[in-house]
């Protein structure tokens, strides 16, 4: 079985029987869940859902630490026996509803990444079981809405493209009037120009990383070894370390909307910041200036010429002086220079520069930029240049944010 060495080595184990999922299931829908009293909103969203054609599981992980609070057990309880309860009233048999309880996880590491674990090594164990490599397993969260088209556009993209080993989706926040939309607004702009400044500097993976908007296939999950525990930030890590070993497609034939709700349930993240914004804090207001990845393009565009370079001539592969500072600080030219030795053409060793010059590394040359340098900037100021660097014909002159975030997705809408 294609997944086995995973199971047995590095699969999350919960106490008691695995569930048992329906043997014609090929796509599993998981869903963490940790003090959600509104669940049910997301249950009959994916209810209401036109059917693909395949056999889909919602799986619920009901999750709380140890040591929880009697309130906090007694909401999961409440929970469990919602799911319960939908699960013998759903219409069909397409879509079948099951829960796993996963109580006292330990505290060093309970949070979103581990419940999500949990459910999709769940998932992993029933492909397994079933010899179904291809299996889809999705990533939703508790307090998400959903467009109609939603399993049926999942199910259609993973058919048609049968080499796409894994998909972001689109997603849009809902924008509630007075300070709270104000914050998602301008997070979820925030969002939207980082990953279209990635795209401008011709970083090849610029992907959104949004825990309740990506699907992946069993066994990409398998080789890239699992979700990882972290207790926010969890997709981030798992989707760009996934870009090793695959190109990450985009589905946006249909639409996720997570909560715009403030909450302090994870480090960070978008309820984090919507309290803190009700709160007076303003850093949203203030992103990466698009300097500082103009220094990258500069870079990235002289990636094809640096392999015919002498060892000697990489060393000087950027005039930039920040950025050079950079790179020699973090050993990056040496790096560079075995990486050029271990290539056997100019195509491969412009594809394996980006495992070298990975998400990871792009995020901490702008924090290096902006605490060395280049001063952060306002964010719709930057957006709206960057926004005319996309779309020539559509000039946004005094653009405020709201107006500045729907041509953002307008672009998200219409990328092929």
């Amino acid at each position: 079985m294609f997944a086995q060495k995973y199971i047995s080595k590095q699969a999350f184990s919960i106490e008691g029987e695995s569930p048992t999922l329906p043997a014609s299931t090929h796509m599993v829908v998981v869903i963490p869940c940790y003090d959600e009293p509104e669940l049910d909103n997301t249950l009959h969203a994916l209810m209401q859902c036109k059917r693909p054609a395949c056999s889909v599981v919602v799986l619920i992980v009901v999750n709380h630490h140890k040591g929880a609070s009697c309130e906090l057990i007694t909401q999961n309880q409440r929970t469990l026996k919602e799911i319960e309860n939908i699960a013998v009233d759903k219409a069909d048999n397409s879509l079948t509803f099951v829960s796993i309880y996963a109580p006292d996880l330990p505290p060093k590491h309970a949070g979103a990444g581990l419940a999500r674990k949990i459910g999709m090594d769940e998932a992993v164990r029933h492909f397994n079981a079933h010899n179904k490599p291809n299996g889809i397993i999705v990533s939703l969260d508790a307090d998400t809405l959903l467009a109609k088209n939603y399993l049926v556009s999942i199910y259609e993209f993973f058919n048609a493209n049968s080499k796409i080993l894994a998909a972001t989706i689109y997603f849009e926040h809902p924008l509630p009037d007075g300070e709270a939309g104000e914050a998602i607004i301008l997070y979820e702009l925030y969002m939207r120009y980082y990953r279209y400044a990635m795209q401008f500097t011709g970083f090849p993976h610029a992907i959104y990383t949004v825990g309740s908007a990506f699907a992946v296939r069993a066994s990409a999950y398998v080789a890239q070894g699992g979700m990882n525990r972290k207790k926010a930030g969890e997709d981030f890590y798992f989707l760009h370390k996934l870009t090793a070993q695959t190109e990450i497609g985009f589905i946006n034939q249909t639409a996720v909307y997570p909560s715009a709700r403030a909450s302090q349930r994870v480090p960070f993240g978008t309820g984090v910041l919507v309290e803190q914004y009700l709160k007076g804090a303003r850093n949203i207001e203030k992103t990466y200036p698009l300097e500082a990845f103009k220094k990258l393009k500069g870079l990235f565009v002289r990636i094809h010429a640096l392999y015919s370079l002498p060892v000697l001539a990489i060393h000087d592969l950027t005039t930039d002086a920040l950025l050079k500072k950079f790179l020699e600080q973090c050993n990056f030219i040496d790096g560079l220079i075995e990486l050029k030795r271990n290539c056997s053409n100019a195509e491969v060793f412009e594809k394996r520069f980006f495992h070298l010059f990975n998400a990871f590394k792009l995020l901490k040359w702008l924090n290096f930029a902006v605490e060395n340098k280049l001063d952060k900037k306002d964010l719709v100021h930057e957006a709206s240049v960057l926004y005319a660097i996309f779309n020539k014909n559509d000039v946004l002159l005094n653009s405020d944010a709201k107006s500045l975030l729907i041509k953002y997705r307008e672009l998200d809408r219409n990328r092929k």
